[in-house]
């Protein structure tokens, strides 16, 4: 074990040895010649021991453990049979007996995505329970450097991949490359397989625009690799249209000879709006014959954008509590449609048939996230218009605070200190490790639930610790404050699985017991099998006030013990169980949980009102409005947010109406309700329906220029062109317009898309959208017409992948994952081969040094020494004084007691002369004063006292002759005598 020094330049200070023992040479008279000698070895090594110290040595040594970490593809182009064959070959391979105790394993798991779902430990091992959320792509890159940055630096490194070699996203060559470059081979076990007699829609061609009543040509792409036969079914917005002609039947019979296959029909566009067409393949079922097994790629499908007039999309809960708004758009004939949250499923594609939509008193949980962030591009990215209505789940009170759409809205839905009322604390106690995708989950509803408080909330999260039985902090309670330190908590969450639900339920207790908070809440989330709490500490619960919400999901969630035992939690405490099968529902569940701690918006009583802004804006002329009976409290908003509108509270002004321009799109806030519990004065105001008609009016934009064409270009592997050609109504070309494009993606995620002028009035630019679903592709111009008039707008197109490229592929690549292999000094592993695979195989592998700093156990020796030293020169020790202490200390107990009485004689002995004299001078003094003693001689000739006397009070000696006898046994003893004692 090789030492090294990183600072050897300290190591000169060993040279002060050398004056040291000058020094002491020179006063070696004051010492005897052992101590001199002891004084100078320690002052030597001491020297030594610092200056090697102060070098920072580092001590060096080969490691002979191994790690390994094995990669599995979780993607849906792998058939699920093969690979649970592949994780069941390598957890027996795993466990072998060439497995050593100093052996780590490590388990990431890939889709678009890659996620460790074991950490490298002696204990881990293979598991398909818990994997990447999204297994549509495969990006196998990911995995592999998410292996490099688990393997630790202190063991070898060995990687397993455990793939089909098909990769949607990344460059596997690239990260094999860095692999290599670190020392680190990746062994390959290839998953493969080929699909016979499979058909895939390559694409549905539509036409980007069209006109009203307008008939368009479709063109319908297969590709097969084989013959088959089958139908075609044609959908227009969700309903099947007949293209059979005038054979029965709506769907179409057609031939496959292999290879491509192209059908046209022609249709009516529909109405106006954006129209999706999806076209679906059906294979003939033929006795004895298989084929065309993913139906995932049977479907192709496409978006027309229809021009004519727009409408407004009223969402609210179904009962009513829009009316008033309704009623007015039908006064100023404006076109309208309602829905409920539910049915809002066409992602921002669907909402471009709408110029404006609003949102009437809906709580956040009503929407998943998904359909927030459509919301937020909607307006902020294509300029639609959106209101925002008040009522009891409005705004702040319905969990709004913290969205994707909180930018959006032009109020400060989270009020400053001085109108906050009463503060909650929320402790979020989380096992999920045994749900699908576990540690997405887990952190997702952190987040969600962290995201919906206030600033002056309390916010703890709790989760098993690493200690068996035990719980941690992963966040202690403290103020949500800018939500920075609990967002970097959720991210920190370790899911190890949990046994027992009494030391997290206690350590949330103990937490919330401490907070000041008026309302005080527990969410736990698991599946259920941990030991339920005890009924005491439930109690305990109870009479601290404290209510448990409980989330049941996983694996363990169809037990209808474990059943019982969550709803018994949520029903003692006062809580709400929650039974959850689509782990999409999670944030909305926990957002909705977490508004049971957040301090009440809602005010309540009569409340006058206030115009304060007339002279622009969506309330232009409108100088007064009726009074409300409650709203939601929220503050105006910093920037170009303006406020119309206000509600008198005693010494306070709170936003009513408020608007703004917002990205492209425009926003109104109103913080009353429209279903009359607050506004019931407004039915009679007889200016109510201008007032929202006006409102209405101004939010809805402007309609796409029916002079201008775009059109976009699916050119294979996610490649997308986009070309708009720019006229004005004379059909003269409209050059050097100032544009600004942006592709909104399937997930809501808006990318911006330059566009360049090629031609006059054409512009181009090209994209990439690798996601299933539909893309929106906007484009805002703004400029001059050929009179030198002012233009602006917007105009749209959309692009449709009806499947990802994981459905494409019907055969595996092997040959990439053995090229992988080959250039980092890796093997190939197959699971057939005769001879047992040695999983964690050291032959060829450059066992790492691993360095240990020791300067600080140096260090801490030096400082004994030093101490030592100090003894040395300046205590003195006397060989005889020590034998005989310890001579004492061995005699035991016996002999102290001896030692006593043997005192206790040799005073007597001493004292006794001293008595006597005593005893002369007493009868001395008896003579002289008088009294008569007489004597009678016995036998023995020993006097004795015949007559009676009446003594003075004897005189004792100094401290009494008891004391004396006392003191003289104590100091027997201690081993400590007087002179004369002995």
């Amino acid at each position: 074990m090789p030492i090294t020094f990183e600072q050897p330049g300290w190591l000169l200070l060993a040279a002060l040895i050398v004056p040291t023992w000058w020094w002491l040479l020179r006063g070696r008279d004051a010492f005897g010649r052992g101590r001199w000698l002891s004084i100078g070895i320690m002052r030597t090594i001491l020297l030594l021991i610092l200056a090697v110290a102060l070098a920072q040595p580092v001590l060096e040594r080969e490691a002979d453990g191994l790690t390994v970490a094995v990669v599995l593809d979780r993607s849906r182009s792998i058939p699920r049979t093969q690979l649970e064959r592949a994780v069941s070959f390598l957890e027996q391979v795993s466990e072998g007996e060439q497995r050593e105790a100093d052996d780590r394993l490590a388990v990431i798991q890939l889709g678009r995505d890659a996620v460790p779902t074991s950490m490298p430990d002696p204990a881990s091992v293979i598991s398909l329970n818990s994997g990447p959320a999204d297994v549509t792509e495969t990006n196998i890159a990911a995995g592999i450097e998410q292996a490099k940055g688990l393997l630790p630096r202190d063991t070898a490194s060995r990687i397993v991949l455990v793939s089909d070699g098909n990769e949607t996203i990344g460059n596997l060559m690239m990260a094999a490359d860095l692999a290599r470059e670190s020392g680190i081979p990746i062994d390959v076990l290839p998953i493969e397989y080929e699909y016979e007699q499979e058909v895939l829609f390559d694409r549905l061609i539509a036409p980007a625009r069209a006109r009203l009543g307008q008939s368009i040509e479709l063109k319908l792409l297969l590709r097969s690799n084989g013959p088959a036969s089958g139908k075609l079914i044609l959908e227009r917005n969700g309903i099947v249209v007949d293209i059979n002609g005038a054979e029965p039947g709506q769907a179409v019979a057609i031939e496959l000879d292999g290879g491509l296959h192209v059908e046209q029909v022609t249709v009516e566009a529909g109405d106006p709006g954006p129209v999706q067409f999806r076209a679906t393949f059906e294979p003939d079922s033929l006795p004895g014959q298989q084929q065309d097994r993913i139906a995932a790629n049977n479907t192709g499908s496409a978006v027309t954008f229809v021009s004519g007039s727009g409408a407004v999309l009223i969402i609210d809960d179904g009962t009513g509590t829009s009316g008033p708004l309704k009623k007015a758009l039908d006064a100023a004939d404006i076109r309208w449609r309602s829905m409920v949250p539910s049915d809002l499923s066409f992602g921002v594609v669907g909402m471009l048939g709408y110029d404006a939509i609003a949102l009437v008193d809906l709580p956040r949980w009503s929407f998943n996230d998904s359909q927030i962030r459509d919301l937020h591009a909607y307006v902020h990215d294509t300029g639609g218009g959106l209101l925002m209505t008040g009522g009891p789940e409005g705004f702040g009170a319905g969990g709004w605070i913290g969205s994707a759409l909180e930018p959006a809205i032009p109020l400060d839905m989270d009020p400053p200190a001085e109108r906050q009322i009463v503060k909650g604390a929320l402790v979020i106690i989380v096992h999920s490790c045994e749900i699908p995708q576990g540690n997405y989950w887990g952190q997702r509803v952190a987040e969600a639930a962290i995201e919906t408080l206030n600033a002056v909330d309390e916010i703890g999260i709790v989760e098993k610790g690493p200690r068996t039985g035990g719980a941690t902090w992963t966040l202690p309670m403290q103020a949500v404050g800018d939500r920075k330190a609990a967002m970097d908590a959720a991210k920190q969450l370790t899911f190890f699985d949990m046994q027992f639900f009494q030391p997290s339920m206690e350590m949330a207790l103990t937490g919330l017991s401490q907070s000041d908070a008026g309302q005080r809440h527990v969410i736990i989330i698991s599946d259920g099998d941990p030991q339920p709490p005890s009924q005491t500490l439930l109690n305990s619960y109870v009479s601290a006030g404290i209510t448990v919400s409980t989330v049941m999901v996983g694996w363990h969630a169809n037990n209808p013990l474990h059943d019982a035992a969550m709803k018994r939690i949520a029903t003692i405490t006062g809580g709400t169980f929650h039974r959850v099968n689509d782990p999409n529902r999670l944030p909305q569940i926990f957002i909705k949980e977490a508004r049971v701690v957040s301090r009440s918006l809602i005010q309540e009583g009569t409340f006058s009102t206030q115009v304060v802004d007339t002279m622009s804006g969506p309330i232009q002329g409108i100088s007064e409005l009726p009074a409300v009976r409650g709203y939601v409290l929220a503050a105006e908003r910093e920037g170009l947010a303006r406020t119309g509108a206000v509600v008198i509270n005693g010494e306070y002004q709170d936003p009513l109406y408020a608007w703004w321009n917002y990205g492209l799109g425009r926003v109104i806030a109103f913080t009353s309700d429209l279903a009359g519990r607050w506004t019931g004065s407004w039915a009679s105001w007889a200016r109510l329906n201008a007032f929202w008609e006006q409102s209405t009016r101004w939010l809805v934009r402007s309609s796409s220029r029916s002079d201008f064409a775009i059109n976009t270009r699916d050119q294979g592997g996610g490649q997308f062109i986009v070309e708009m050609e720019a006229y004005d109504p004379d059909a003269a070309f409209l050059n050097f317009l100032e544009t600004r494009a942006a592709v909104i993606g399937p997930d809501g995620e808006t990318t911006s898309l330059d566009l360049q002028q090629i031609a006059p009035g054409r512009y181009r630019g090209e994209f990439q959208q690798r996601q299933a679903g539909n893309s929106v592709v906007n484009v805002h111009f703004a400029g001059r017409d050929s009179e030198g008039e002012t233009i602006e707008g917007n105009v749209q197109a959309a692009v449709s992948r009806a499947y990802s490229d994981e459905y494409r592929n019907l055969v595996d690549n092997a040959a990439l994952l053995r090229r992988v292999a080959k250039e980092t000094g890796g093997r190939v592993i197959e699971m057939d081969d005769l001879v047992p695979l040695d999983l964690y195989d050291r032959e060829s592998l450059v066992m790492p040094s691993t360095a240990r700093e020791i300067w600080m156990t140096l260090a801490v020796i030096a400082a004994i020494l030093l101490v030592l030293d100090v003894a040395l020169r300046r205590l003195t020790v006397d060989p005889e004084r020590v034998k005989e202490v310890l001579a004492r200390a061995s005699a035991g107990r016996q002999q102290g007691g001896d030692a006593s009485v043997s005192a206790w004689k040799r005073m007597k002995k001493s004292a006794s002369p001293r008595v006597s004299e005593k005893r002369e001078d007493l009868i001395s003094g008896t003579e002289r004063s008088g009294s008569s003693i007489s004597t009678v001689e016995s036998s023995s000739g020993a006097a004795s006292v015949s007559d009676k006397v009446e003594p003075e009070p004897p005189v004792e000696d100094e401290g009494g002759m008891t004391s004396r006898l006392k003191a003289a046994r104590d100091r027997a003893r201690r081993g400590d005598f007087e002179d004369g004692d002995s």
